[in-house]
């Protein structure tokens, strides 16, 4: 009996649960929000920024600003520049409401510590806002964007 338990903890740990028994979300679980997120940032190079975002391992918040928000402040963070992109190209029919219904779903109704650093170049910033999940089993991320002086 004992050498079940450990094999149903093992195949628990190995298909992606963490110890409190949810499921452990990343991006590449909603392939229409992946498939927007590529859209946004490579179509982002057209516009005045760029925006890309990406899941994070590891986040060091050393001198960066911190504060916590809510999941749906991050969703309409989020939001915002899929809205720059959906109104520079209005015709090339990408699925940006599916999108965000995934990202509602990636995001859960979680708080999230974010945390900014600016990083200042010739002609241009990088600003890199860090999203952690205040709960586990629920991704980090990081989202840049390249601000134009």
């Amino acid at each position: 009996m004992k050498s079940l338990v450990a094999l149903l903890i093992l195949l628990l740990s190995l298909s992606g649960f963490n110890a409190s028994g949810s499921e452990f979300r990343r991006i590449a679980d909603y392939p229409v929000l992946e498939e927007v997120l590529d859209f946004v940032n490579e179509a982002s190079y057209d516009l005045d920024s760029y925006f890309k975002m990406e899941e994070t391992e590891s986040l060091v918040f050393d001198g960066m600003n911190c504060s916590e928000i809510s999941a749906k402040e991050l969703h309409s963070f989020i939001k915002k520049e899929f809205k720059k992109v959906q109104d520079f190209y209005p015709e090339e029919g990408i699925p940006f409401r599916k999108a965000l219904s995934e990202l509602d779903q990636l995001l859960g109704g979680n708080k999230y510590l974010k945390c900014e650093r600016v990083e200042d170049k010739d002609k241009y910033q990088i600003i890199s806002h860090f999203f952690q999940s205040v709960e586990e089993g629920l991704p980090s991320f990081k989202i840049e964007f390249e601000k134009r002086l």
